[in-house]
């Protein structure tokens, strides 16, 4: 199981512990809504411009709740589920019936880079006695430079305080730059498939530049201090 880097967990662990959505990206698109789930499922709800949905809710011994969402070919995500005993257990399903995490398995977590844009089930296992859950559906918001640029300057926000993260692909031997211009924010830099981490906000850190050091996507936290609301610019560069 992946180890995701202390900054994205301090973020997880905040929307489980008071049931809060992620910040919206004001200078990214929403994420469009696709085809009914059907089957008795519930949409996984997300907030104009927002990368997070939560779900929570009780479920029974053995039960097993199905929710939905709709997202992106090539879009990094990552759900957790948590419960009061620890034994509520999650399983993702593509609407093309592509399993990306087997019920079998009993997994809480799940990370990776979708295969296809379509609707992704979500479904949450009870364990042995009736308990309250919560579901958290990361849905990373990729960065895309403009054409012709190897820049992107975007402006946002952390309401309720919470962590912004932005995917950034790069191949390696790239040179990663990121400025970020705000009052007590920091910025968090790591890579999505080792979960190496290059810098970290508790440093105080607002730019930063390094040589990638493999292909794959690069998260970039924007990290609040203190849980305040900020607004931020942010320039991304990668030549």
């Amino acid at each position: 199981m992946k180890r995701f880097p202390s900054a994205f967990i301090f973020a997880i662990t905040a929307l489980l512990t008071y049931g809060c959505v992620m910040p919206a990206l004001p200078s990214l698109p929403s994420l469009p809504s696709g085809s009914a789930g059907g089957g008795g499922s519930n949409q996984i709800v997300f907030p104009a411009g927002a990368t997070t949905g939560v779900v929570e809710g009780i479920i029974q011994p053995a039960q097993t709740l199905d929710y939905y969402a709709w997202a992106s070919e090539n879009q990094p995500v990552i759900a957790v589920v948590r419960s009061k005993n620890n034994d509520a257990t999650l399983s993702i399903v593509g609407e093309d019936k592509t399993v990306l995490l087997d019920a079998e398995l009993q997994r809480k977590s799940w990370s990776g880079v979708l295969p296809a844009s379509q609707n992704y089930h979500f479904q949450v296992t009870g364990g042995a006695s009736a308990e309250d859950f919560k579901l958290l559906t990361t849905m990373m918001a990729r960065v895309e430079f403009p054409a012709g640029q190897n820049y992107v300057k975007l402006n946002g926000q952390t309401p309720n305080g919470l962590i912004v993260s932005y995917a950034v692909f790069a191949k390696a031997g790239q040179t990663l730059e990121v400025s970020l211009e705000a009052e007590d924010a920091g910025i968090t830099i790591w890579g999505f498939n080792d979960s190496q981490q290059f810098v970290q906000a508790e440093s105080g850190a607002t730019d930063y530049s390094f040589e990638v050091p493999a292909d794959q996507d690069y998260i970039i936290d924007v990290v609040p201090v203190g849980g305040k609301v900020v607004n931020y610019k942010i320039r991304i560069l990668a030549q």
